[in-house]
Parts: C-alpha cells; structure tokens; sequence
C-alpha cells in the first residue's frame, strides 16, 4: 500500500519464457494494433526488477532516463 492507503502500481520484469502469449484479438480493427493477451503464473520476480508505476526515480543514468516510463 502506497502513504496515501492507496494500492502501489508497480511494474515487474521477468523472464520472456514465464509468459503465456494467447492469441485472443480477432475483433475486427484490433488485430492490427498487434496487442497480446498474456497469462503469468507463478513467476519469481527478484525485488531489484520490481518498480513503481508512477516515479521519477532515474533507474539509469542521463537525462532521458529522468523522464520515468509513462511518457516513453
């Protein structure tokens, strides 16, 4: 829970091969949008490869890293 009692959105990265790609999008206009359905389950993921959605914090260095990952 993030200060505010708000639950805390957070990305997790983890490995390519934990994910379940389901080919779900045949609505007409959609499949072009190359979108994918995934599923993960039981996936390990290390508290370094876990951040918050909404942050300034660079992970990295230079300016364009300052930005976060919404805009990007």
């Amino acid at each position: 829970m993030a200060d505010n009692g708000l639950p805390e959105m957070l990305i997790a990265v983890f490995a390519r091969d934990d994910v379940e790609f389901t080919d779900g999008w045949h609505v007409t206009g959609l499949k072009g949008t190359g979108s994918f359905d995934y599923n993960v389950q039981d996936a390990f993921v290390a508290e370094h490869r876990v951040f918050p959605l909404f942050t300034r914090e660079p992970r990295r260095g230079g300016t364009l890293f300052e930005l976060g990952l919404m805009p990007i």
